[in-house]
């Protein structure tokens, strides 16, 4: 038997099992169905799938578009919130969201921003450019995922509201999680620009790196976040350089 008016089923994506990722799923165990979607499968996630009794699958990676597309398939209801392995939803998000699930009023809308708050290095950044309101909340029937391989988003035409409450995205415990994390999306971001006819040069590639690091650090006050938001401003424009490195190694494989 459903749990709210409206139900809703929470899909996540499941790279390696981890102790948070294990905190990311209790804390969604309000839900009335969440669905795991594995491109690694371990005993571990299994175990966990069947403690909570989440629908899990198994599907080789080709891309972040294309897998959540695949897991919202495999979801029961029209209302589905999209996790990544490192949102962890808070008492106060649950609240509001069960709230709106209880009455009709969410079916004036085709999806939710959520209020994303990140901690680096497990220190919260509150400026560094790192306001971030993604689509997560969402009807499957008035809205879609784009087939992006990296940074996809929900697509709709839909009204649109907010979730006030925070998410927590403890996206970097480590710098060594972080340069794990930072080679393989700078390489799907390549891969993505190559295959939309994006080309670059080293030059250009460098002429954006003091650009985008003053614009963080600077003009969107990250020297208020100390050390932590110091390092993110200098990695996150470091990161953006690499891309575009890496998109000038493909070009140079056409030669």
């Amino acid at each position: 038997m459903n749990k709210h008016l409206h139900p809703i089923s929470v899909v996540l994506l499941a790279h390696q099992h981890s102790l948070l990722f294990e905190r990311v799923v209790e804390a969604v165990s309000w839900a009335d169905e969440i669905v795991i979607l594995t491109s690694h499968p371990s005993k571990e996630i299994e175990a966990l799938c069947e403690r909570v009794s989440a629908k899990c699958f198994f599907r080789q990676f080709d891309g972040f578009g294309p897998q959540k597309q695949f897991a919202f398939s495999k979801a029961s209801h029209a209302w589905i919130l999209n996790l990544d392995s490192d949102e962890l939803v808070t008492p106060e998000f649950q609240k509001e969201v069960e709230e709106l699930l209880s009455s009709d009023a969410i079916n004036k809308y085709s999806a939710f921003r959520i209020n994303r708050k990140l901690f680096f290095l497990n220190r919260p950044l509150s400026f560094s450019g790192t306001t971030d309101l993604p689509i997560r909340l969402f009807n499957r029937h008035r809205a879609r995922m784009s087939p992006d391989i990296v940074h996809e988003k929900i697509v709709t035409s839909g009204e649109l509201a907010s979730i006030k409450a925070p998410v927590l995205h403890y996206s970097y415990g480590s710098l060594e999680e972080y340069f794990t994390k930072f080679n393989r999306y700078t390489s799907l971001a390549a891969e993505e620009l190559y295959k939309k006819g994006k080309r670059t040069n080293p030059f250009l590639a460098w002429g954006r790196f003091p650009f985008l690091f003053l614009r963080r650090y600077i003009f969107q006050l990250g020297l208020l976040d100390g050390y932590s938001g110091f390092l993110w401003c200098l990695l996150s424009a470091l990161y953006s350089t690499v891309k575009y490195l890496k998109l000038y190694e493909f070009t140079q494989r056409e030669s």
